[in-house]
């Protein structure tokens, strides 16, 4: 019998006790260090798209909606129960900031050490995430349009 509760680091952000290799959809927001506002231009977010789109693919998880904005990530995704969240994670930022090292000569990395994530419990919570993730760039006036493709990503298989 499989033992559902994971070591958790003493500073850890994680909720305590719960499998991150199960079966649930999330909520994640990473974020620069010092608000950075790293992905100021179309091309450089749909980059950290496609990163998000090309690495959930690769670990086995279903990629919801994303949405970029210029200091921090919204994504929302689906673990099948495979493989833990934070390999998507950690994956992803080492891909970006590749990437960014690569053809914009960023030296460090730009990241901020953790991440925030949220369980998504209900329908009722999946559907406030959702709708977060679609309005945000509207609500900081970056756009006047929801669901901006420029900001934000919806994987058309989850339309709600």
């Amino acid at each position: 019998m499989k033992n559902n509760i994971s070591p958790r680091r003493p500073n850890s952000l994680r909720l305590p006790g719960f499998d991150y290799s199960c079966n649930a959809t999330y909520f994640l927001t990473i974020s620069t260090k010092g608000k950075q506002q790293v992905f100021d231009n179309s091309l450089k977010r749909s980059i950290i798209n496609k990163t998000a789109i090309d690495n959930s693919d690769l670990i086995g998880l279903d990629l919801i909606a994303i949405c970029v904005m210029p200091d921090h990530i919204h994504i929302i995704i689906h673990n099948p129960g495979e493989r833990p969240i934070g390999d998507f994670v950690r994956n992803y930022k080492s891909n970006v900031y590749h990437y960014f090292r690569k053809e914009h000569n960023v030296e460090k990395s730009f990241w901020q050490r953790y991440y925030y994530d949220h369980i998504i419990r209900d329908d009722r919570d999946f559907k406030e995430k959702f709708q977060y993730v679609l309005e945000n760039p509207v609500k900081e006036g970056l756009t006047s349009q929801e669901c901006d493709p420029d900001y934000v990503y919806v994987n058309q298989n989850f339309m709600i």
